[in-house]
Parts: C-alpha cells; structure tokens; sequence
C-alpha cells in the first residue's frame, strides 16, 4: 500500500519509526509499538497489514485512509491510517482490530513537518551543567502563560538546541533545567522573539 503526503520534510521525512510482527495465528488485534516523535507538528501514520481477508478497524484515534482486501491466493488486508501529533513525545501502542484470526504487522512512522524558508527558528546555547548526578535537561518553551512545548534533551553534555519553526513577532520564554536523579535544578530562562530573515 503507497500514501502520498504534502507539508513533509523533502530531505529528512521520518522523525523516528518502528514495527513489529505479530505471529501469534490467531489473535485479531495488530499492535504496533510506540515511537517516540521529536518535532512538533508530526503526523503519525500506521502501516496495519495482515493475512486474513477482513476489513481493519482503525486504531483509537487514528483515521483510516485506505483499506485494501486481496482474496486471491492465501488472502492478506491492509490498512492506512494515520493522526496529527500535538506534542512531541512517546505516541505509545496503536492496536488496530481485526475481526478473525490473522498474522499481522504493524509499523509507525512519524512525519515531520516541512519548514518553510519564511519560518523563522532559534538556536539555543548553554554551558552543561558539570553535576555527575545530572542526566540531562527539560527544555520548556512558553508562549506568554502557555506552555506550548518540552523536550527532554540528554546526555548532560548537551549545550545547543535548535527550534522550528516558529511564529514571527512572537515572543517566546525558553527555561532550561537540568535533570539530577528525579529532581530538578533551578532554572536559567531566555526570551526571545524571532522575526523572519
């Protein structure tokens, strides 16, 4: 099966991907593993094929776009889906369904998103923190009050970041901490407001 998207990255297409095989006959569920995605404006799409000739339900929150059925030979189904990410992050299992006894597989693959040569971004520097209890840091990036975005970013030897795109004229609060064992330190924050080049 072929899904063709507009607005992906030209270059670099895939933020991260991951599959299993299902091989237990006849379990009707395909679960495909969670991916961790590290752009905002990601969409996640989910390959679902099996060897049973059977429509393929969606998984939760994803929309079906294609569902194919071939009778000939020994039978296989397949299905597109896919969903807008929000935040960057694990997506954790997809299960899409199968109403009979198949061997599946399941593989998802986030998108990123295209930037626009308009877009303007920003490259953060810092210098890493020397604490050998330290794991690495939470980045946060504010718009006003509202927490538009975090990443964990590791190992502690980190010291740059670059984000894209975002809203010229737009100011933005980035709050860098770094991680020690399960707490945090205090936090070193930077406003910025980007304009286009």
């Amino acid at each position: 099966m072929i899904g063709a998207y507009s607005g992906v990255d030209p270059t670099a297409p895939m933020d991260v991907q991951g599959g299993q095989v299902q091989t237990t006959i006849y379990d009707g569920p395909i679960t495909a593993p969670s991916v961790t995605p590290t752009l905002t404006g990601t969409r996640l799409v989910g390959f679902f094929g099996s060897t049973a000739v059977r429509a393929i339900a969606p998984a939760p929150a994803m929309t079906e776009i294609r569902d194919s059925q071939v009778a000939s030979g020994d039978g296989a189904a397949s299905s597109l889906q896919d969903e807008a990410l929000t935040a960057p992050g694990p997506t954790g299992t997809r299960v899409a369904v199968q109403s009979v006894g198949n061997m599946g597989i399941g593989p998802l693959v986030p998108l990123r998103p295209a930037v626009s040569t308009s877009d303007p971004v920003v490259t953060l520097t810092w210098t890493p923190t020397v604490s050998s209890f330290a794991s690495g840091y939470t980045l946060r990036r504010w718009n006003g009050a509202v927490a538009e975005d975090q990443r964990a970013l590791t190992p502690r030897s980190t010291a740059t970041f670059t984000d894209d795109p975002l809203v010229s004229g737009t100011t933005y609060d980035f709050e860098l901490q770094s991680v020690h064992e399960g707490w945090t330190s205090s936090s070193r924050r930077v406003t910025i407001t980007p304009t286009c080049p």
